[in-house]
């Protein structure tokens, strides 16, 4: 018997909106493409599109719907349609409130991994969607305490908080990059 858990979904579907995407994408690679969301595109594409690219990772920039009534639910919605739309299972990388957007897509898309970079206090309770390795990173903080025991991983501490709102500090990319590169995905 199939039981339909998220009845909402049926009876209430998140809406069609137009989504800004900007990928960069790397010349025949076997690693897996890389959707990030949390800031406009344009916060991404200044620097972290090319460096992944360069690293071998295609990668996808995903800007949040705009609008006062758009909530995680919507958000979430973008970022499994936009990793489905791949030719192979995403990487999910969310940042400040898209880690949140990105922990609520790990609930009904199997990513072949993600990142929560700053993640924010609450995540969803529903469980992820497969075996997926988790990467929690961030200054400090009950969030991140929180985040990483809900994941049940260790937090990866990063450096300035200010920093990490600068497109062009590559540091929490290279970091995440190498943890893929050593998961052998």
């Amino acid at each position: 018997m199939i039981r339909v858990v998220r009845q909402r979904d049926w009876y209430a579907p998140v809406r069609p909106a137009p989504r800004e995407v900007r990928s960069s994408l790397a010349a025949e690679s076997k690693c897996p493409p890389i959707v990030l969301a949390g800031r406009p595109a344009g916060f991404f594409a200044e620097h972290w599109l090319d460096r992944a690219a360069e690293r071998g990772y295609s990668c996808h920039a995903v800007t949040p719907r705009p609008g006062r009534f758009t909530g995680t639910r919507e958000q979430a919605h973008d970022i499994v349609q936009v990793a489905a739309s791949l030719p192979r299972q995403a990487v999910l990388i969310g940042h400040g409130p898209g880690a949140r957007w990105v922990a609520a897509a790990l609930t009904r898309y199997p990513a072949r991994a993600a990142a929560l970079i700053e993640p924010p206090g609450s995540l969803p309770a529903e469980p992820v969607t497969g075996r997926v390795p988790v990467l929690v990173a961030g200054t400090s903080g009950r969030a991140l305490t929180r985040a990483s025991e809900h994941y049940g991983v260790s937090p990866t501490l990063l450096g300035d908080a200010r920093r990490l709102r600068e497109p062009g500090w590559l540091y929490p990319l290279e970091g995440i990059l190498d943890w893929l590169d050593s998961l052998n995905l």
